[in-house]
């Protein structure tokens, strides 16, 4: 089943709306289902796409009364291999730009910001099982493994040479893997991933 006309519309609308995210902007955020599986795609072997993510979360300041605030705009480049047919492979490279903003309780705000290129990740996905649809799968239970890359520099520094806040580096500094199980469901073209942390 391929997407064409008010449904390609629709789709692409639906990817710029913004939602919630729950997750820390270090950790592994999404699916890790090829987009074009559970919206049924080219199936073509290559096929590369542009990721646009923006992440945001507030809390208390810890060195006294008042709030903080950040804020994460991220782009990736994507490359996904298929071969064979039941194995995925995605490369993502980011860029990421990032603000700071602390504001302690009767003084007014600073903000901080950074850009710069991320951490290359590289994630395999091996489908174990199919959950049938009436004319293409709608879902599959996969096993999931993914690493890291320190390409980003951790050591970004502000205008004094005061080295920046570990949430404004570019790059975590740290090789990091990721391994587990993920399951997805295709419902009237909207992907559901369900993967444990």
């Amino acid at each position: 089943m391929r997407l064409g006309g008010p449904g390609l519309l629709a789709a692409c609308l639906a990817l710029l709306t913004p939602r919630p995210a729950a997750a820390c902007s270090q950790c592994l955020c999404g699916s890790p289902t090829p987009a074009d599986f559970l919206l049924g795609g080219t199936g073509a072997p290559v096929s590369c796409g542009l990721e646009d993510v923006s992440l945001s979360k507030s809390n208390a300041l810890g060195s006294g009364p008042g709030r903080e605030s950040q804020t994460e705009h991220r782009v990736a480049a994507l490359l996904m291999l298929r071969a064979p047919e039941r194995l995925a492979l995605r490369l993502r490279v980011p860029y990421s730009f990032k603000s700071n903003e602390q504001a302690p309780a009767g003084e007014p705000a600073a903000t901080t910001r950074s850009h710069g290129l991320g951490d290359v990740e590289v994630l395999a996905r091996l489908d174990l099982a199919d959950f049938p649809g009436l004319l293409a799968p709608a879902g599959a239970l996969s096993a999931v493994a993914g690493l890291t890359v320190p390409t980003g520099s951790n050591e970004a520094r502000d205008e004094s040479g005061e080295r920046l806040d570990a949430h404004l580096q570019p790059g975590t500094g740290a090789w990091s893997w990721t391994a587990g199980l993920a399951a997805d469901r295709a419902a009237f073209r909207v992907g559901l991933t369900w993967a444990p942390g």
